[in-house]
């Protein structure tokens, strides 16, 4: 009961201090086309004597029409030279506030690129992410008497140029201001220092460790869903080691890892015998069986009674993996968690929307209509501005942030579903940017996604795994691309259905001039199917694969369409 009254208070304070922002948001969703307009011009002025701000004489701009014309669209490629300069120390390149830290960036692609983090940047995250908050808190009363997990993953290099400037944040938690970053430690169940952790099975150990012996978890927040599944899956292969640990407050994982960090965290982690006692009986009910339901719940919602809401990506390549979540909880609401970027935050959920609302009150936002963004018009033409999206068409996001990016194209495509006073509700589609082209294809993943979710459904078939990408053959060394299938289940009828599968893609994926013209050309062969083996865990696999190169784990988003050859040896399994 004290830290129920404990969670309370401290989840109050957190409460009030969200209240402001949300009612501020919801008064100015009534009059976006002002609101946008007040953002750019501050974000312009305030950055007018700036490197940047010189170079494009942003002292001359003073209305909306006046930037869309002097500006050009620009990607990250324009802007690597000015971070080199920012990372060499320089003051002043693209915002007159110092650059806190630069972020790498993480996504479908290889993160090459670092984003700068100021504290104008910091706000205007804050400017969505607090009526998010108390919009979600409002709505679903039980979270205030409980704890939360904040998805935490191992640091990876954290380099730096000279000792001047921080590379990358250690937690999330970062993006809060210090006051929410001061009472939201109170709440997490997992300490911040499980984030030092190199090694991943230790690193998931002990993370499930804090997490099963805090049943007072009523709010989890991760970003891929995946991320999730695969922490929680060892907690049945585990379950003896970690009741007797929570038993003992010890750490008996036979992996090594570093003495002091250990230590640290052994002092965050008390003997708690009870809670012991009430795992071991939860595991002996349900044995090996974590997602049968007995009375209607499952191992882990049995395991965490109060957890009463998941917060994940939920849109996009993420749809699937949020749908099989929710046999791990099939009680506990998942809500999507809206278009949140490295750069800024484009979108956040409110509790019964279908769709997320665009966050007017952090960045200046324009939009490319996708069925205009290859026409010889001028950039400025093509924009559309917040109030002048319409329902149900595709867009692609433009964004102006504090953090010193002007008119940058975060290559993220969304659709409007809906509207909330005057501000549209969005989804996020796909990557703008995910292209795999070899011979001048140009396969994109929007297509690619939508050509194998219509082939599988026509084949009533879900696989637990899926994913398009080339491969060389061997010993003609032909170029051919490839789909990527992990069946629950192997069965002569499903043996039968893969030639026809087969051919629907190959088909489909004809659509696409570019890759048809590549076929004909002899370019490419025939697509083919490569079959997973059921032993082989995909998800884990295409996970560390990413990891390896560079991405930050908690944050890999399961690709539809990989531009990487070589799965084929990554994964175990054979062509069919």
């Amino acid at each position: 009961m004290f830290k129920k009254l404990l969670y309370f208070f401290v989840n109050a304070v957190l409460f009030a201090l969200w209240t402001k922002p949300y009612y501020c948001f919801k008064k100015r969703s009534a009059s976006i086309e002002k609101v946008q307009r007040s953002i750019l011009l501050r974000i312009v002025r305030r950055n007018s004597k700036t490197f940047f701000g010189k170079r494009h004489s942003f002292n001359e701009i003073n209305n909306v029409d006046a930037f869309r014309m002097r500006i050009p669209l620009f990607t990250y490629d324009t802007y690597s030279a000015y971070v080199d300069l920012i990372r060499e120390g320089k003051q002043n390149v693209l915002t007159r506030e110092p650059v806190l830290a630069l972020i790498p960036s993480s996504g479908s692609t290889a993160p090459s690129k670092y984003i700068p983090f100021t504290k104008g940047l910091k706000q205007e995250f804050l400017n969505g992410i607090s009526p998010w908050m108390f919009d979600l808190f409002v709505n679903t009363r039980k979270l205030m008497f409980g704890s939360t997990y904040w998805s935490i993953t191992p640091v990876g290099k954290n380099n730096t140029k000279n000792g001047r400037l921080k590379i990358g944040f250690d937690e999330d938690g970062e993006y809060l201001g210090k006051v929410e970053r001061f009472f939201m430690s109170k709440l997490l169940s997992v300490p911040k220092e499980v984030s030092q952790i190199k090694n991943m099975e230790v690193f998931r150990y002990i993370t499930l460790l804090f997490l099963l012996k805090d049943k007072n978890l009523s709010y989890v927040s991760v970003w891929n869903p995946t991320f999730l599944m695969l922490l929680l899956k060892s907690t049945v292969g585990w379950s003896e080691l970690l009741v007797s640990d929570i038993r003992d407050g010890a750490i008996t994982i036979p992996v090594n890892m570093d003495l002091n960090l250990k230590q640290t965290i052994l002092e965050k982690l008390n003997r708690d015998r009870k809670r012991a006692d009430e795992l071991s009986a939860v595991f002996a009910r349900w044995g090996r069986r974590p997602t049968v339901l007995l009375e209607g719940i499952s191992l882990y919602e049995a395991i965490w009674p109060n957890l009463t809401l998941i917060s994940c990506w939920a849109d996009g390549n993420a749809t699937r993996d949020a749908h099989e979540l929710k046999t791990f909880f099939p009680n506990v609401k998942v809500q999507p968690k809206g278009l949140l970027a490295t750069e800024g935050i484009v979108s956040f959920p409110l509790v019964g929307e279908d769709g997320a609302i665009v966050s007017i009150n952090s960045h200046f936002f324009e939009f490319i209509e996708i069925e205009k963004a290859d026409t010889a018009e001028e950039p400025f033409q093509q924009t559309k501005l917040v109030h002048q999206l319409q329902m149900g068409k595709l867009y692609s996001v433009v964004i102006t942030t504090s953090g010193g990016l002007y008119r940058y194209r975060l290559q993220d495509i969304i659709k409007v579903v809906g509207f909330k006073n005057e501000c549209p509700l969005i989804h996020f589609v796909s990557k703008e940017n995910n292209i795999s082209d070899l011979f001048g294809e140009k396969l994109n993943e929007y297509h690619v996604s939508r050509v194998l979710n219509e082939a599988l459904k026509n084949h009533s078939l879900s696989p637990s795994f899926w994913m398009i990408a080339p491969e060389k053959g061997l010993p003609d060394g032909d170029y051919f691309y490839t789909v990527f299938l992990q069946l629950s289940h192997q069965s002569n009828r499903v043996g039968n259905l893969l030639k026809s599968l087969s051919e629907q893609i190959e088909e489909k994926l004809q659509d696409n001039y570019h890759y048809r013209y590549c076929r004909n050309l002899g370019q490419l062969s025939k697509l083919r199917l490569f079959v997973i083996n059921s032993d082989c865990n995909a998800q884990e696999t295409y996970l560390r694969a990413c990891q390896s190169s560079g991405q930050r784990l908690g944050a890999i988003k399961i690709a539809t369409l990989s531009s990487k050859m070589g799965w084929a040896k990554t994964f175990g399994g054979n062509f069919v």
